[in-house]
């Protein structure tokens, strides 16, 4: 800031000032914030909840105690820090999915797929949905997923793998990794 004012309001004092905040902006507030989260009655963890989109299907419905509920708030920080990277999706897929950018499968630019491993899964369409949902809640708003899903089965029948899916889906099987 001393490089835009003019020189005679740029005193010794106005320095010193500016060093402080900017040490006070270079403090990570993360822990004293989970820490806030613990001193919170129950009443009011929904209201900290939704102050951090948690209540729109991100899991907060599905916390039956209120450490779950603490629990869920706390990740919410870091995952807030990390929201729409590639290491954000990664974390909040589960075994049976695998995230893949445009780049490892010479894709068109901001798209990516998800390979689904149906291999002793039991994915249910509610599982997909809430996957597909918190990907697309936290994913950057250019990417777009690639229409269809790459899906490793042992069982190569549509009809094993289709109804796992509420919409129709274009179905590419891929040899199972061992």
């Amino acid at each position: 800031m001393r490089n835009i004012l003019p020189e005679s309001i740029s005193d010794t004092s106005f320095k010193a000032l500016e060093k402080c905040t900017d040490k006070a902006f270079d403090i990570d507030l993360s822990p004293f914030m989970t820490a806030v989260v613990d001193r919170l009655s129950e009443n009011l963890l929904y209201y900290k909840a939704e102050q951090m989109s948690l209540t729109d299907g991100d899991g907060y419905s599905s916390c039956t105690t209120a450490e779950d509920k603490r629990e869920l708030i706390k990740q919410a920080f870091s995952q807030h820090k990390m929201k729409a990277t590639v290491k954000c999706i990664k974390s909040l897929l589960t075994n049976e999915f695998t995230f893949e950018n445009w780049s490892d499968y010479n894709g068109i630019p901001n798209h990516y797929r998800l390979v689904i491993n149906l291999k002793n899964s039991d994915l249910t369409p509610l599982k997909i949905e809430k996957i597909l949902s918190a990907i697309e809640n936290n994913k950057r708003l250019s990417a777009k997923q690639d229409n269809n899903f790459d899906i490793c089965s042992a069982n190569t029948n549509s009809l094993f793998i289709a109804p796992r899916f509420k919409t129709e889906i274009v179905i590419n099987s891929l040899p199972l990794a061992d």
